[in-house]
């Protein structure tokens, strides 16, 4: 149930990077960029933290089941400086570093709504990714608040 979820984070990933490799090396490389990502996820989390890939560029990884806020930041700083040591080897012996774009939201802080909780982490990176890029930005409400305004307004 809920209470097992105590204090969660869920980040929610774009690899940045992945349609530069593919468009450039092509597919072979693009599927090592994405299993280097996965790799590094699967073994900088903590056992027990859900690591998925709903799809192409896509990852969610989720925290759960802790007593502090301050403990989950601790595993998101150690998975941001894990990130920052991975990369492919492109041809020509060519480095390629982790591009990603995160956006990570708060339970029960932010929302106790399971729809709102994934709403909300994308939203959170969807504003990195089209702002400063290859970072993790932690959800604004005021910000949601301000979009979802004028998207309404938009629509109407």
């Amino acid at each position: 149930g809920k209470s097992a979820l105590k204090i969660a984070a869920l980040v929610m990933i774009d690899l940045d990077g992945l349609k530069h490799v593919n468009d450039t090396y092509g597919h072979e490389y693009g599927d090592k960029y994405i299993q280097s990502a996965a790799d590094v996820f699967m073994e900088s989390v903590p056992v027990g933290t859900v690591v998925s890939r709903p799809g192409g560029d896509e990852f969610y990884i989720l925290f759960y089941g802790y007593q502090s806020k301050v403990e989950v930041e601790q595993k998101i700083y150690q998975l941001q400086q894990d990130i920052k040591k991975q990369q492919i080897i492109l041809p020509g012996g060519k480095p390629f570093p982790l591009h990603l774009s995160a956006g990570v939201a708060w339970y029960p802080e932010d929302t106790t709504d399971t729809t709102e909780f994934m709403q909300y982490a994308d939203f959170a990176m969807y504003q990195i990714k089209h702002t400063v890029k290859n970072r993790f930005g932690y959800f604004d409400k005021e910000a949601y608040r301000t979009s979802q305004e004028q998207y309404n307004e938009e629509k109407d």
